[in-house]
């Protein structure tokens, strides 16, 4: 048996509404599970430290969560909040 890859399918469908929603759904609850991490300091941070950006190209969705300020990447430096929000699936 013989398998043919359609590549223009497979673009399109890396590139869909659907797809495009599916993985911003996937970001935006990945950073706000991040952004519930207790602040290091006294004071909490008055913006959220992570934010979502699309990062996508004419390939596939795709978008990636930073840091926001200097602070919020020092919060990371201690918190890891981010990366647990990672391995906790949000």
């Amino acid at each position: 048996m013989k398998i043919t890859f359609n590549d223009a399918a497979f673009a399109e469908l890396r590139t869909s509404a659907g797809a495009n929603a599916l993985v911003r759904g996937k970001a935006e609850k990945i950073a706000a599970a991040a952004n519930n991490s207790p602040p290091t300091t006294d004071t909490p941070l008055e913006e959220p430290y992570y934010e979502v950006h699309e990062a996508g190209d004419e390939n596939r969705a795709r978008y990636r969560i930073a840091t926001t300020t200097r602070r919020a990447s020092r919060h990371e430096a201690k918190t890891f909040a981010l990366q647990q929000a990672l391995s906790s699936d949000g």
